[in-house]
């Protein structure tokens, strides 16, 4: 019941991709939004495109809305992973793809790939994006971007990257033509669901208001800081391992890959350590792609293999953890 935050057990194999923030979806794919008032958890900070899709392929298997989202983030991996290897055929010829894809799919959070989470679609929607991008078709970047900051909050930050391809490819005199109007079109999709708030709720940054209800207050908050189980202590020296493996990663993708990829990561990083908590670390990281590239590029072949072994138990892990309703990632 997304009401009371709490999760029944249950070993229901359809249900078993739903756990968590799932409920959100799943119930905005079938009632809408509501705002519980203040004080309250509220589903209006889960952005709308995911659980429009969940709605709309719902009556076509028989109104079961688990396993429409489930088929969603199925078909948005398969997706990414044939997007991401002709993108990396195209404009990454020495990245090796196969340890590129296999760094991903076992990265420790890569299970939300697989689930009824937003995660899949908003990795090939930035990763068509940078595509389209690096083509010089930026009308659909636009577009596609736009799609992205319908997914999740961060989406509005792939307006960066855009405008930093855009003037290494024609300099000043692209981004004042209609090539830099139409990266505009990222930031819409943020603001057309900002101003669904105003609209429907009386307050454009009404979301501000409910993520720090949800313990995300965009600033730093000792009080996450005070006591801890030792459960949430292993959880936390695991987040933060990650944040500083991520924040380390985006520093060396800027400067050994390509810079736009490098700010795309350090800033979507920063923007999610902002709020105050380390808290799901690893599921944002988990849709930066270059991090990955950069992985694939380890020259030892013992210490790649070992990484792949040591992220592949931790992921198994998790897997068990979130399929049994514990909390994981």
């Amino acid at each position: 019941n997304p009401d009371e935050f709490r999760q029944e057990k249950t070993w229901n194999p359809l249900a078993l991709p739903a756990h968590w923030d799932s409920t959100w979806y799943l119930q905005i794919a079938r009632d809408g939004y509501t705002y519980q008032g203040p004080e309250q958890f509220s589903n209006i900070v889960f952005f709308p495109l995911y659980p429009a899709l969940i709605a709309l392929l719902a009556p076509i298997v028989f109104a079961n809305h688990v396993l429409a989202g489930w088929l969603i983030s199925a078909l948005c991996l398969i997706s990414f992973s044939v997007l991401f290897t002709r993108f990396l055929t195209r404009f990454h010829p020495d990245v090796d793809q196969r340890y590129a894809l296999g760094f991903l799919l076992t990265f420790p959070t890569a299970y939300f790939l697989n689930a009824v989470y937003t995660e899949s679609l908003f990795l090939l929607l930035t990763l068509a994006t940078f595509f389209q991008l690096r083509r010089g078709k930026y009308a659909l970047a636009g577009v596609l971007g736009a799609l992205a900051a319908m997914t999740r909050v961060t989406g509005v930050l792939l307006l960066i990257p855009a405008i930093m391809e855009l003037y290494a490819a024609h300099r000043w005199s692209g981004l004042l033509s209609r090539r830099g109007l139409s990266l505009l079109l990222i930031p819409l999709g943020t603001t057309a669901f900002f101003t669904f708030h105003a609209v429907a709720f009386g307050n454009f940054f009404l979301f501000f208001n409910v993520e720090r209800w949800f313990g995300r207050t965009f600033h730093f908050a000792s009080e996450h800081f005070e006591t801890f189980s030792r459960a949430a202590t292993a959880n936390l020296a695991f987040d933060a391992t990650i944040a500083v493996c991520g924040l380390i990663g985006s520093i060396l993708v800027w400067r050994r890959i390509r810079a736009s990829y490098g700010i795309y990561m350090l800033v979507s990083l920063v923007v999610a350590l902002s709020t105050g908590t380390l808290m799901s670390i690893g599921r944002y990281l988990i849709v930066l792609f270059p991090l990955f590239m950069l992985l694939a590029g380890i020259r030892r072949p013992f210490l790649r293999h070992a990484l792949l072994f040591v992220s592949a138990l931790f992921l198994a892990l998790n897997i068990t953890l979130f399929v049994s309703n514990g909390w994981a990632g």
